[in-house]
């Protein structure tokens, strides 16, 4: 299980928030890091958004890639968030309002949406 989550606007600062990654196995391999954003997000969703994107490329991927070739088989990764509007975002590959976010944040909410669903 990959869990993903943000503090939205967590730094008083400078009001950028924070993107937190799980990486739970079966067994006692577990990884977890934490990392600031590097641009201010508008909502909480955006900062979920982009927390489940660090999430997926940093841990996820690197992951499936090793484990993959070593069980001989394809793999799914399961990623939870605790927003639902974030959540519908990811199912349904939308998001109408957050356009800006392939160039604020260099997020791609349809390939978010093809590497869940995939």
């Amino acid at each position: 299980y990959l869990y993903t989550d943000a503090d939205f606007a967590g730094d008083r600062n400078d009001l950028k928030s924070t993107s937190g990654v799980f990486l739970a196995v079966s067994g006692p391999q577990r990884r977890g890091q934490s990392k600031k954003q590097t641009a201010v997000t508008r909502s909480t969703v955006e900062a979920e958004l982009v927390a489940c994107n660090h999430g997926l490329r940093s841990e996820g991927l690197p992951a499936l890639l090793l484990w993959e070739p070593s069980f001989g088989r394809k793999i799914s990764l399961r990623p939870y968030r605790d927003n639902q509007a974030t959540m519908r975002i990811i199912q349904t590959g939308k998001a109408a309002t957050l356009g800006h976010i392939r160039r604020w944040h260099q997020i791609c909410v349809d390939w978010l949406h093809e590497t869940v669903k995939g």
